[in-house]
């Protein structure tokens, strides 16, 4: 383990809270009251605010990452208004479907990452909202070509159709999941929140193993995690 997960306590909150994320995941796919459940176990904070700037010709954006119970978190707004998720394709079908399949169950429409710009401009005229998860971009966890794209094409969108951007904020309290979703003003912004958020909770942040993997070094190398548990 390296870069800053090579404390052995956090590596091993990190996987215990995969596994219970499994478990959450298959009980919510399975669960005949899913919707009612949802409620009473996700408290979320500012989506009014979200659903009124949700322009019916604009749309809005919501910007997150890989951390905590994201797609609970996803599948509460999904409730409220039509979302959108931008997600690359899986290498495994049988784990594509079934999560394809679990979305579909949560009234969540999935966009292939790839040529994904033409369907999300779609979705967002018919003034759908539209999730990017965007720590593996912010953080040089993906390639640098798509990590450039995806941020020229946000200020294109705020810029040349003014669409809103939100970021979702998700922790967690005594089991219960909290999310916060907040107006993004500046996309320069973004990579401190992010950072701000894996600093809170580095258990809960779910792509700690991609550090490094791409471009060189990450940014994140010199992360004190250890700090933290």
């Amino acid at each position: 383990m390296v870069f800053g997960f090579d404390d052995p306590k956090l590596v091993r909150r990190n996987v215990y809270y995969l596994l219970f994320l499994f478990d959450r995941f298959l009980y919510g796919r399975y669960d005949p009251h899913f919707s009612s459940s949802l409620k009473e176990c996700l408290e979320i904070n500012g989506l009014e605010s979200l659903k009124q700037d949700l322009s019916p010709s604009k749309g809005a954006i919501l910007l997150t990452i890989h951390k905590g119970n994201f797609p609970w978190s996803i599948a509460r707004v999904a409730q409220e208004v039509k979302v959108n998720v931008v997600l690359r394709n899986f290498k495994n079908k049988a784990i594509g479907n079934f999560i394809e399949e679990a979305f579909k169950y949560a009234g969540i429409k999935m966009i292939e990452q790839k040529g994904s710009l033409f369907k999300v401009r779609e979705a967002l005229k018919r003034g759908e909202l539209v999730v990017y998860l965007v720590d593996q971009y912010f953080f040089n966890l993906s390639r640098s070509e798509r990590s450039q794209v995806l941020k020229e094409w946000l200020h294109f969108l705020r810029v040349r159709f003014g669409v809103p951007l939100f970021y979702g904020r998700i922790s967690e309290e005594v089991g219960k999941v909290k999310v916060e979703i907040f107006p993004l003003k500046d996309l320069n912004a973004l990579n401190s929140l992010i950072f701000e958020d894996i600093y809170k909770e580095p258990h809960n942040w779910l792509w700690w193993y991609r550090i490094g993997k791409k471009d060189g070094i990450s940014e994140l190398v010199d992360f004190p995690f250890g700090k933290k548990t």
